[in-house]
């Protein structure tokens, strides 16, 4: 019998995904201290990130900023990319969890372990979130069952569906 699954969203994914959340937080943390070193060029006359001035170098920092930004946003589109392959071509496995816990630099990390094809996969999840919580408060203890979708291809390419609140009929 073959299991439906529901609301499959990629946006779902992308949320808890920490190479979309750093490719998004990069820029934006740049952006933010040029706007903070404007504010303090027009109030003090002096910068505190970057040299600014009245003249056309100005936008130097212009053009650097717009070329990271393209480069996070290629990054972004190829990870939007494989995970709407992963999301299209998949294969629906049960795991077992191991355990969740915090890491230091504002990371949650899930263990968890499943077969397929014969051969046993051990992997750990990053979340980039320390207060990271099963959506629905699911309190889950060491063996209890997951649900994965695997890349065919690739196993190590997965996803934890209890991590996204994705329901299986």
């Amino acid at each position: 019998m073959q299991r439906i699954i529901k609301n499959l969203q990629i946006w779902r994914v992308l949320k808890f995904d920490s190479y979309t959340t750093h490719y998004y937080f990069i820029p934006a943390v740049f952006l933010c201290m040029y706007i903070v070193d404007l504010i303090f060029y027009k109030i003090f006359g002096t910068s505190f990130f970057f040299h600014i001035t009245n003249d056309k170098d100005n936008l130097e920092f212009f053009y650097y900023i717009a070329l990271f930004t393209a480069i996070c946003l290629i990054g972004i589109i190829l990870r939007f990319y494989q995970l709407m392959m992963l999301l299209n071509n998949h294969v629906l496995l049960k795991g077992k969890f191991i355990r969740l816990q915090s890491l230091d630099k504002g990371y949650s990390c899930i263990t968890y372990h499943f077969h397929y094809q014969g051969k046993e996969y051990s992997m750990d999840k990053y979340i980039p979130r320390s207060d990271y919580k099963f959506p629905r408060n699911r309190k889950l203890n060491n063996g209890d069952e997951l649900h994965l979708i695997i890349n065919p291809k690739k196993p190590k390419r997965n996803l934890i569906l209890e991590m996204y609140d994705i329901n299986i009929a």
